[in-house]
């Protein structure tokens, strides 16, 4: 059973679940934007785009905020 819970995170069905592993491999793993591209189906560009919408939402700017950080600054261009 654990195996299928581990193919669950490592192998996401839905497009949003790929976004959101995607931005987590980048944001928190420290993957670069191509490593995390090419893991989950993505191009380098398109998770620099994706990281820039949710670096723009609101909600977690407001997040982020309360504790002296601007979420944009964890979205920056890694190393290539």
């Amino acid at each position: 059973m654990r195996d299928d819970l581990k193919a669950f995170f490592l192998e996401p069905k839905t497009a949003k679940q790929r976004q959101y592993e995607a931005l987590r491999a980048y944001v928190l793993e420290g993957m670069t934007a191509r490593q995390a591209g090419l893991r989950f189906g993505f191009t380098e560009t398109s998770i620099y785009a994706l990281a820039h919408d949710l670096s723009d939402d609101k909600e977690i700017n407001s997040h982020f905020s309360n504790h002296g950080i601007k979420f944009a600054q964890l979205c920056v261009p890694k190393n290539r």
